[in-house]
């Protein structure tokens, strides 16, 4: 039944759009973009156990966005990558839609709908801008989905001030809706000034328990000079399970030296709870490099090179130290390139 009320819901705001758009007074030409991205690296232990090294291709996007209309758009993106819960390590890739997306823009509206990425993991990588080096906090981390099926609402209030509402299907793009549980989720985006952006997030979902995620977000970006961000990222009941709770904060920042040189830096700091009547936090088991993503802290540092637009090349070193004290932290060197096509 609640199914059949948000369809009947989504499709019936949909058709309002269209018919309000039908009547446009300028002629408009329908025009379309193909493009792609593609993530690799070579990596080799510099210190710590598994003193191993590899060539990896990490992820490949390729999509076609249309406009279609002056106020309709749309596009589509696959993501080709390595199995959920897989090892970068394999060969065999699989490809899933990271964005079907229908959008409706007018003014200081906007509507989104079917397989739509999410517009706080937009907002961190557009800070971080090496996503080709490592995810953003909540992505890496897996303390949310990048990308998931549903419909989203934003509204700018005024020219400094927007807010958003989302309905998701909760299990991200690459599951299919397998229950009646919904995701629904707000955030309030404000820019003090044109290169200070502040915002908040949050999200709820009920299946078994409630699970709630929180986050916040500051960031400083003056364009081609330098930037700075810092969020903090919490998750209660992750996965419904009762009392566990994890999360943290992640500090990154850039600065350009040079026309084509960039050097970057960032930490993350995760932690979990102790559940019940535990000894040990929940997520404090050791992970092996090059990729861990138990309790702990995380630093990143390197070089950039732009040698032309559309190609990205790094070259960076990152230290991983668990929370566990008798395990062994691991430094990692990286040689990363990110192109475009």
């Amino acid at each position: 039944m609640k199914k059949t009320t948000l369809l009947i819901g989504i499709i019936v705001l949909l058709a309002s759009l269209a018919f309000s758009a039908h009547s446009q007074s300028k002629e408009f030409s329908p025009s379309g973009t193909v493009y792609g991205r593609v993530f690799s690296n070579f990596h080799g232990a510099l210190m710590g156990e598994g003193q191993s090294s590899a060539f990896e291709i990490i992820q490949a996007y390729f999509g076609y966005k249309y406009k279609m209309s002056e106020y309709f758009s749309a596009e589509i993106k696959l993501d080709i990558g390595d199995e959920e819960g897989g090892e970068y390590s394999k060969l065999k890739r699989y490809a899933y839609f990271k964005k079907a997306e229908l959008k409706f823009h007018k003014n200081n509206f906007t509507v989104r709908f079917g397989i739509i990425s999410m517009k706080q993991f937009g907002l961190q990588e557009k800070f971080w801008e090496k996503k080709y080096v490592k995810k953003s906090y909540v992505d890496y981390y897996k303390l949310g989905q990048s990308a998931d099926i549903g419909a989203a609402i934003s509204y700018d209030i005024l020219p400094n001030l927007s807010v958003d509402a989302l309905m998701m299907n909760g299990e991200g793009y690459k599951k299919l809706q397998s229950d009646d549980t919904y995701k629904g989720g707000y955030g309030v985006t404000y820019l003090p000034l044109r290169e200070l952006t502040i915002r908040y997030y949050s999200d709820h979902a009920h299946k078994k328990n409630w699970q709630s995620s929180y986050a916040g977000f500051v960031g400083y970006k003056k364009k081609g000079v330098f930037s700075i961000a810092a969020e903090y990222n919490y998750v209660l009941n992750n996965d419904f399970d009762q009392d566990y709770n994890w999360g943290g904060m992640s500090l990154y920042g850039s600065f350009n030296f040079a026309k084509q040189w960039e050097i970057f830096a960032r930490i993350d700091q995760l932690t979990s709870n102790k559940p019940g009547n535990n000894s040990q936090a929940w997520n404090s088991a050791t992970e092996t490099v090059p990729y861990p993503r138990s309790d702990g802290n995380y630093f990143i540092g390197g070089i950039q090179f732009m040698p032309i637009k559309k190609v990205r090349l790094a070259i960076d070193g990152q230290y991983y130290k668990p929370a566990i004290l008798t395990d062994d932290a691991a430094l990692m060197g990286f040689l990363h390139c990110q192109f475009d096509l």
